[in-house]
C-alpha cells in the first residue's frame, strides 16, 4: 500500500548550524539515544560528512546524515518528525542523499536499523539494501539488536536506473542538495 500523498511539498537542503536545534528535537522524538546538538554541529563541519534536512512550509521535518569514506557511505542518523511520517519524506531524503553520494563516487552504502523497525527496513529494501548481519544488543539502553544492511555496486548503470525510476519517490518535490535556503 502506498503512503498517502502529502498535504504540501518538501524540499531537501544541506543542514546548517541554524537547523541543528530543530534536528535535535526530531532526534529526541525519534530515538532513546539521540544525537546531541553539539554532535550534530561537529558533524556538519566535517569534510566526510553529508547531513541534509527536509523542510515543509519552512519547518524542518526530517534529516539524514552519512559519512563518505573512500567509496562507501555509512548512513549514521535518519529520522522524520512523527507528524510527517508516511508522506514520502524519508524516501525523498534517502533518494537525494544517495543520488548525491553516488555522484561523488560512492559505490557501497551501509546502515544499521533496529530489528523492530520494520517500516524503515521496508523503505531500505525498496532502495535495494539487503540485510547482511545482526549486531546483538547494539541499541542502548533497550539492548535491541541492529540489522546491518548494505547495497553493493550502487554506481552501476543498473542501480542508477533503479534510483532514477524512483525520483523523487513520486510524492514529494525535492531540490538539489546544492540549493541554498
Amino acid at each position: 500500500m502506498d503512503p498517502p500523498t502529502p498535504r504540501t511539498t518538501a524540499a531537501v537542503f544541506r543542514m546548517t548550524p541554524e537547523d541543528v536545534a530543530e534536528v535535535a528535537r526530531i532526534e529526541r522524538q525519534s530515538s532513546s539515544t539521540p544525537w546531541s546538538e553539539e554532535s550534530l554541529r561537529y558533524e556538519i563541519g566535517q569534510p566526510t560528512s553529508r547531513y541534509v534536512i527536509a523542510k515543509m512550509d519552512g519547518e524542518v521535518v526530517g534529516h539524514l546524515g552519512m559519512w563518505l569514506i573512500a567509496h562507501e557511505a555509512h548512513i549514521t542518523t535518519f529520522s522524520v518528525d512523527t507528524r510527517h511520517r508516511r508522506m514520502g519524506i524519508g524516501g525523498l531524503l534517502l533518494w537525494e542523499s544517495m543520488t548525491q553520494a553516488i555522484n561523488e563516487g560512492v559505490s557501497r552504502f551501509t546502515l544499521e536499523v533496529r530489528a523492530s523497525n520494520v517500516p524503515a527496513q521496508n523503505l531500505y529494501r525498496k532502495f535495494g539494501f539487503v540485510p547482511v548481519a545482526v549486531r546483538k544488543r547494539y541499541y542502548a539502553p533497550e539492548q535491541e539488536d541492529a540489522v546491518v544492511m548494505w547495497i553493493d555496486q550502487a554506481n552501476t548503470a543498473a542501480y542508477r536506473s533503479r534510483l532514477a525510476a524512483m525520483a523523487p519517490c513520486g510524492r514529494v518535490e525535492g531540490k538539489s542538495l546544492s540549493s541554498t535556503q
